[in-house]
C-alpha cells in the first residue's frame, strides 16, 4: 500500500460538476495541466494499493494537515509548467515551506521556464555581484533592485534536492535556466520533456490521413496574436473544424455564456477583434465548433475523432500526437520551442507564418511521424529518472505494457463530463447553471469587503504610527542616508499616500524576509 501527496487541482478518478471547475478553479486557469498530471498518476498506478491525493492547489496548509501528510503519505511530487517565472514566485515559497515540513521525499517531476525568466535571472545575477561590492566597500551606493526569482528559484530546488535525488526538467532552456543558478545537469537535474507524451509509455503511432476539405479537424488559439489571423483563416478551409478551448475564461464562457476576460487584467476580450471566440454571439459558438474537455480520457477520445489538429496550445497539440492524430504547433516562445525539439513534435515557428500562403501550403512538408521516432529514447529515459528517484512503474516488468489500472479506475467511477455549450440551453438552464454559483460569489465577495475592512483598520493604525514625532525623525533620518529614489516621499504624514507608501515598503520587506526564512 502506498500513498503519494501531489500537487494538483483534481485526480483523474474525480468525477466533478462543471461548476465546481469554475468556482475552485480546479484547472489551475487552463486544462492543459491535467494532461501531464493524467500521465504520472497512469505511470506510478501500479494497482489500487496505490493511491493519491490532491492538494487542490491549495498554497497554505494548517500545522494538522501538514501532521497528517506526514503519517499517511509515502512521498510528495509536484508536476510544473513554466513555473520558473516572476508571478509564480509566491507559489514557489510556499511550496518550499511545504516541503521542508515534511518527512517524505519530494519529486519534481517536470518543469519549465518562461520566456522572460533567463534575462531576469542573469540581470538579478549581475545585481548580486554589484551587492557584493558594495558590501566589500567597492561601491560608493548600494545598487538598485531586489533578487527575487534567483532566490525563490534555489530555495525552492535546494529544498527538493534534500528530499529527492534528482529533479526533472521540461527542455534545454530549463537546463540553461538551472546551469546559470549553479546546478549541474545529471547531477541535479534530468532533461525529461513533458510526462503527458508518456501517458501511453512507449507506444506512439501517428495516424496517415487525407487533410482536404473534409476532413475532420480540431484546432486551438492562444490569446496572444502571434499567428491567430493565419489560424483563424485556416480553419475556413475545413468543413467541419472544431475549436478546443483550454483556459478558465473560455469554459466560462461555454457554461455560463458569460464575455471572455483575459487573465491578468479581469478586462473583456476586444469584442471586434473576431480572429478569437470571445462571446457567444462569435461564429464559433453561434454554430455550436466549441469545445472544452475536463477529463483527459475524454479530450484523447475526441481527438481521435479528428483526422489534423493544429495551433498555438502545447498541450492542446500533445494531446493529439498521444492519441495518434497529425498535429501541427505554431511555436511563439521558448517554453513551447523547448518541449517541442525535445520530442520531435511537428511545429513552425510563428514569425514563419508570413512565408506560407495558406495552411495546405504549410503541411505540404511535414512530417508528421517524426515524433515517433524520439518517443523510445525518451520514455527509457523519464523511467531511468522514475527509477533513479525509487518510484516504481506499471512498465517495470513489461516495457510495452498497454493496459493500466488507471483507465479501469475511471471506468468504474464513471467519471464523465461533456460540457453543453449555452448556445444549446434553454434560458431556464442557464438560469440553473449561473445561480448556485452567483451565491458562491456572493460569498467570495463578502470575504473580499472583510478583506479590505481589515485593511482599513490596518491604514487607520498605520496613521497613529506615523503621526509619532520618533517615526517622523526615523523617516527624516532614513531619507537623509539613502538615494532619493529609495525615500519615502512624505509631504504630510497625515496623508494617506504617505501609509500606503509605508505599507509597500513593509511588503517588499515581508517578502524579503520569507526568502530569506526559507
Amino acid at each position: 500500500m502506498k500513498k503519494y501527496l501531489i500537487r494538483s487541482g483534481k485526480l483523474p478518478t474525480d468525477n466533478l460538476a462543471t461548476s465546481e471547475y469554475l468556482e475552485r478553479n480546479v484547472l489551475g486557469s487552463n486544462s492543459g495541466n491535467f494532461l501531464y498530471l493524467h500521465g504520472i498518476i497512469r505511470t506510478l498506478m501500479l494497482d489500487e494499493g496505490v493511491t493519491f491525493e490532491s492538494t487542490q492547489y491549495k498554497m497554505i496548509f494548517t500545522k494538522d494537515e501538514i501532521d497528517r501528510f506526514n503519517r499517511e503519505c509515502d512521498g510528495y511530487i509536484i508536476p510544473l509548467a513554466d513555473a520558473f517565472r516572476m508571478d509564480f514566485v509566491p507559489e514557489l515559497i510556499h511550496q518550499t515551506k511545504l516541503i521542508k515540513k515534511l518527512k517524505m521525499p519530494v519529486w519534481l517531476i517536470g518543469v519549465g521556464v518562461s520566456r522572460e525568466s533567463l534575462d531576469i535571472i542573469r540581470r538579478e545575477g549581475e545585481l548580486a555581484v554589484q551587492k557584493r561590492a558594495y558590501r566589500a566597500g567597492q561601491l560608493a551606493e548600494p545598487p538598485e533592485g531586489k533578487i527575487i526569482l534567483r532566490t525563490a528559484v534555489k530555495k525552492f530546488i535546494n529544498a527538493i534536492l534534500k528530499k529527492g535525488t534528482i529533479i526533472g526538467i521540461r527542455g534545454a532552456d530549463t537546463a540553461e535556466f538551472l546551469s546559470e543558478l549553479g546546478y549541474v545537469e545529471g547531477e541535479h537535474f534530468r532533461i525529461i520533456g513533458c510526462p503527458s507524451m508518456y501517458t501511453f509509455g512507449n507506444h506512439l503511432s501517428i495516424r496517415d490521413t487525407e487533410k482536404g476539405r473534409d476532413c475532420p479537424v480540431a484546432f486551438n488559439l492562444s490569446q496572444s496574436p502571434k499567428g491567430r489571423k493565419f489560424l483563424f483563416n485556416a480553419q475556413k478551409e475545413f468543413d467541419d473544424a472544431i475549436y478546443v478551448g483550454q483556459v478558465m475564461a473560455e469554459l466560462q464562457t461555454l457554461y455560463w455564456g458569460t464575455d471572455f476576460r483575459t487573465y491578468n487584467t479581469g478586462e473583456p476580450w476586444n469584442l471586434k477583434d473576431m480572429t478569437f471566440p470571445s462571446t457567444l454571439d462569435h461564429p464559433f459558438y453561434k454554430e455550436d465548433r466549441v469545445r472544452f474537455f475536463v477529463n483527459v480520457h475524454e479530450w484523447l477520445e475526441f481527438m481521435r475523432t479528428r483526422d489534423f489538429v493544429f495551433g498555438t496550445r502545447l498541450h492542446g497539440n500533445i494531446t493529439a500526437v498521444i492519441a495518434g492524430t497529425p498535429s501541427l504547433m505554431i511555436v511563439k516562445d521558448k517554453r513551447m520551442r523547448e518541449l517541442a525539439e525535445f520530442h520531435g513534435l511537428c511545429y513552425i515557428k510563428d514569425n514563419h507564418i508570413k512565408d506560407y500562403k495558406n495552411i495546405h501550403e504549410m503541411i505540404a512538408d511535414v512530417d508528421f511521424h517524426k515524433p515517433e521516432a524520439k518517443q523510445e529514447e525518451n520514455f527509457r529515459n523519464f523511467l531511468d529518472f522514475l527509477h533513479v528517484n525509487g518510484l516504481e512503474t506499471i512498465y517495470d516488468n513489461d516495457f510495452d505494457r498497454v493496459d493500466a489500472p488507471l483507465d479501469k479506475a475511471i471506468e468504474q467511477a464513471g467519471v464523465s463530463n461533456p460540457i453543453t455549450s449555452a448556445v444549446k440551453c434553454s434560458q431556464r438552464e442557464l438560469a440553473e447553471r449561473i445561480i448556485p454559483s452567483v451565491d458562491m460569489f456572493r460569498d467570495r465577495h463578502k470575504d473580499q469587503i472583510r478583506a479590505i475592512r481589515r485593511r482599513d483598520i490596518e491604514l487607520k493604525h498605520l496613521y497613529d504610527v506615523l503621526d509619532c514625532r520618533p517615526v517622523k525623525m526615523t523617516i527624516g533620518v532614513r531619507n537623509a542616508l539613502l538615494p532619493e529614489k529609495r525615500r519615502i516621499k512624505v509631504r504630510n504624514l497625515f496623508e494617506r499616500e504617505a501609509a500606503i507608501a509605508l505599507k509597500n515598503e513593509l511588503a517588499e520587506a515581508e517578502l524579503e524576509k520569507a526568502l530569506e526564512e526559507q
